[in-house]
Protein backbone atom coordinates (compact mmCIF):
# COMPACT_ATOMS: atom_id res chain seq x y z
CA UNK A 1 0.00 0.00 0.00
CA UNK A 2 1.22 3.32 -0.69
CA UNK A 3 -0.88 5.21 2.47
CA UNK A 4 -3.17 6.73 0.23
CA UNK A 5 -7.10 6.29 1.05
CA UNK A 6 -8.16 6.94 -2.39
CA UNK A 7 -8.51 3.98 -5.00
CA UNK A 8 -8.46 5.03 -8.27
CA UNK A 9 -8.98 1.76 -10.17
CA UNK A 10 -11.92 1.38 -12.15
CA UNK A 11 -14.41 -0.90 -9.97
CA UNK A 12 -15.05 -4.25 -10.96
CA UNK A 13 -18.38 -4.68 -12.90
CA UNK A 14 -20.63 -7.81 -12.87
CA UNK A 15 -23.52 -8.52 -15.05
CA UNK A 16 -26.23 -10.52 -13.45
CA UNK A 17 -28.41 -12.93 -15.93
CA UNK A 18 -31.50 -14.19 -14.25
CA UNK A 19 -34.91 -14.54 -13.63
CA UNK A 20 -35.05 -15.06 -10.16
CA UNK A 21 -34.80 -11.40 -8.12
CA UNK A 22 -33.39 -13.35 -5.25
CA UNK A 23 -30.45 -14.02 -7.06
CA UNK A 24 -29.45 -10.26 -7.84
CA UNK A 25 -30.51 -10.05 -4.52
CA UNK A 26 -28.23 -12.24 -3.14
CA UNK A 27 -25.55 -10.54 -5.49
CA UNK A 28 -26.17 -7.28 -4.19
CA UNK A 29 -25.74 -8.27 -0.74
CA UNK A 30 -22.35 -10.40 -1.59
CA UNK A 31 -20.99 -6.58 -3.05
CA UNK A 32 -22.58 -3.86 -1.16
CA UNK A 33 -19.42 -3.33 0.61
CA UNK A 34 -17.24 -3.87 -2.48
CA UNK A 35 -16.55 -1.53 -5.56
CA UNK A 36 -17.85 -3.57 -7.75
CA UNK A 37 -20.85 -2.75 -9.98
CA UNK A 38 -23.91 -5.17 -10.61
CA UNK A 39 -25.93 -4.93 -13.69
CA UNK A 40 -29.24 -6.85 -13.49
CA UNK A 41 -31.06 -8.37 -16.19
CA UNK A 42 -33.74 -10.87 -16.13
CA UNK A 43 -33.90 -11.45 -20.44
CA UNK A 44 -31.77 -12.65 -22.76
CA UNK A 45 -32.25 -9.94 -25.07
CA UNK A 46 -31.33 -7.35 -22.81
CA UNK A 47 -28.58 -8.84 -21.39
CA UNK A 48 -26.54 -9.67 -25.09
CA UNK A 49 -27.21 -5.93 -25.29
CA UNK A 50 -25.56 -5.22 -22.42
CA UNK A 51 -22.80 -7.52 -23.54
CA UNK A 52 -22.29 -5.49 -26.47
CA UNK A 53 -22.50 -2.32 -24.96
CA UNK A 54 -20.20 -2.88 -22.18
CA UNK A 55 -17.04 -5.05 -20.97
CA UNK A 56 -17.80 -6.22 -17.92
CA UNK A 57 -15.43 -8.43 -16.16
CA UNK A 58 -17.45 -11.33 -15.41
CA UNK A 59 -20.94 -12.15 -16.26
CA UNK A 60 -23.10 -14.62 -14.05
CA UNK A 61 -26.21 -16.13 -16.12
CA UNK A 62 -28.71 -18.48 -15.27
CA UNK A 63 -28.54 -21.46 -17.30
CA UNK A 64 -31.96 -20.85 -19.17
CA UNK A 65 -33.38 -17.28 -19.29
CA UNK A 66 -37.09 -16.74 -20.95
CA UNK A 67 -35.49 -15.85 -24.60
CA UNK A 68 -32.01 -16.69 -24.52
CA UNK A 69 -29.96 -19.48 -22.93
CA UNK A 70 -25.96 -19.61 -21.48
CA UNK A 71 -24.58 -20.56 -24.83
CA UNK A 72 -26.23 -17.83 -26.31
CA UNK A 73 -24.48 -15.46 -24.26
CA UNK A 74 -21.24 -16.80 -24.12
CA UNK A 75 -21.15 -16.51 -27.74
CA UNK A 76 -21.35 -12.82 -27.76
CA UNK A 77 -18.43 -12.70 -25.66
CA UNK A 78 -16.21 -14.57 -28.11
CA UNK A 79 -15.03 -11.71 -30.39
CA UNK A 80 -14.29 -9.63 -27.42
CA UNK A 81 -10.72 -8.14 -26.74
CA UNK A 82 -11.33 -8.94 -23.13
CA UNK A 83 -14.02 -11.59 -22.85
CA UNK A 84 -15.10 -11.70 -19.39
CA UNK A 85 -15.06 -14.42 -16.95
CA UNK A 86 -18.42 -16.23 -17.21
CA UNK A 87 -20.36 -18.35 -14.73
CA UNK A 88 -23.01 -20.21 -15.68
CA UNK A 89 -25.78 -21.12 -12.79
CA UNK A 90 -28.26 -23.66 -12.23
CA UNK A 91 -30.82 -25.01 -9.19
CA UNK A 92 -30.78 -28.31 -10.19
CA UNK A 93 -28.10 -30.99 -10.66
CA UNK A 94 -27.97 -30.71 -14.60
CA UNK A 95 -25.49 -33.21 -15.84
CA UNK A 96 -26.05 -32.37 -19.49
CA UNK A 97 -25.20 -28.89 -18.65
CA UNK A 98 -21.91 -29.92 -16.21
CA UNK A 99 -20.90 -31.75 -19.70
CA UNK A 100 -21.63 -28.57 -21.78
CA UNK A 101 -19.69 -26.56 -19.71
CA UNK A 102 -16.89 -28.90 -19.86
CA UNK A 103 -16.84 -28.96 -23.29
Amino acid sequence: MNGSSTDTRAPVSVLSASRLEEDHASLRGILTRSRWELFETGTGQKALGLIRRRSDSMVICERTLPDADWTTLLGATVDMPQRPQFIVTSRVADHRLWADVLS
